[in-house]
């Protein structure tokens, strides 16, 4: 028995005893093309399952992940915009709080408003009583010159006058040089020495160790008879009657007249001078000046009694540039330094008008010296020198 007939019973002699089935005798015996396909597609059918579950799973992470985004951006948006809107609403309520804080600055009165306007308030008048007492003091001065008034020693010729005056310089300011040569009985008080002939103890008197340069009533007296004795010592006196009716006596009338106008132009401006310098009873300036140079270190003034205008320009100008106080005050805020440079600049300005009259004052006596000059160049005696 050959090989192949050996395997043949053997196959035949196990498939009797039950070893085996017709499939696992087919498989032995050929490839089996459908259980290949079968099989192909249920791993395809697994395969395509497990694939399309993958899908899903990734398309619904990729779904929720893409909502936890729009979440995430939608709740940041949402904190932004509240976050703006505190923010908005808290910016408001700080600008609001700065305008406030700000109009109450601006609000603030500069360190010496209060102090200028009521000085200014209660120095109004002393100005224009110094004018009218320097008109009353020129006026006084030309009457004397021509004797126009009865009351006045001129008005009984210059002699009358001169002596006048000398006897007033005795009562009042005379020195030990005249009781020696004579003109005098006895000298005055060393107080009152020569105040008639002294600018320091008439018109420019300050008692010593004081800021104050007001005139009390004595030293204005003396200042008036300074007046005299620099201004027109040698008075024109009055005419006599009928005098002037002839050509003669014409020409000295309008000599007279010439000569009264020259010197009421150096009467008016001395009188000016004295006028602001005399002390005038105003209760309002006296309590605003005594308050104020209290406030200004090393500046001495007892103001109880009188202010003069020269006074209260002098303590309103030294309270700015000497008073330690207001240097401090000022420096609060820039508003308030402001508000003291208008003030300041406002008063600056009043100075600057004052300034103008003044230089008014001094073009007209030089004007009136040029006439003069002109007058002698012309070999013409000036009227100013014209004797009687």
């Amino acid at each position: 028995m050959n090989a192949k007939s050996f395997a043949l019973a053997a196959v035949v002699t196990l498939g009797a005893l039950g070893f085996g089935s017709a499939a696992q005798a087919a498989c032995c015996v050929a490839y089996d093309y459908n259980d290949a396909k079968q099989n192909t597609n249920q791993i395809i059918s697994q395969l395509s399952e497990r694939i399309n579950a993958m899908q899903l799973a990734i398309i619904e992470a990729m779904r929720l992940g893409t909502g936890q985004l729009s979440g995430n951006s939608k709740e940041q948006i949402g904190a932004q915009s509240n976050m703006a809107n505190v923010n908005d609403d808290r910016r408001v309520v700080g600008n609001i709080e700065m305008a406030r804080f700000n109009a109450i600055k601006g609000a603030a009165s500069g360190a010496s408003s209060c102090n200028v306007m009521t000085g200014a308030r209660a120095g109004s008048a002393l100005g224009a009583s110094a004018a009218s007492l320097s008109a009353a003091l020129s006026s006084d001065t030309t009457a004397w010159d021509l004797g126009s008034n009865d009351q006045m020693p001129s008005s009984q010729g210059r002699d009358v006058a001169i002596q006048k005056r000398l006897a007033r310089h005795c009562a009042l300011y005379s020195n030990q040089d005249d009781v020696r040569s004579g003109l005098c009985s006895s000298a005055a008080g060393s107080d009152m020495q020569n105040a008639s002939i002294d600018v320091g103890k008439s018109l420019f008197y300050s008692q010593a160790g004081s800021e104050s340069t007001s005139l009390g009533s004595q030293r204005a007296e003396a200042a008036k008879t300074f007046l005299i004795n620099a201004i027109a010592p040698n008075p024109q006196g009055g005419m006599l009657p009928k005098e002037a009716t002839s050509a003669s006596g014409r020409e000295k009338a309008a000599q007279r007249q010439a000569s009264a106008a020259r010197l009421s132009i150096a009467s008016n401006t001395v009188s000016d001078i004295l006028a602001k310098r005399t002390a005038m009873p105003n209760s309002d300036v006296q309590g605003w000046a005594q308050s104020l140079a209290s406030q200004i270190s090393g500046y001495n003034a007892n103001y109880s009694e009188c202010v003069s205008w020269h006074d209260w320009m002098d303590v309103r100008a030294s309270g700015w540039y000497r008073n330690a106080n207001w240097g401090v005050a000022m420096n609060n805020s820039y508003e308030q330094a402001i508000k003291d440079g208008v003030m300041i600049q406002s008063f600056q300005a009043y100075l600057a008008w004052e300034t103008y009259k003044l230089i008014e004052r001094q073009n007209l006596m030089l004007a009136t010296m040029l006439s003069i000059q002109t007058e002698t160049s012309r070999n013409i005696a000036p009227a100013a020198t014209t004797i009687r």
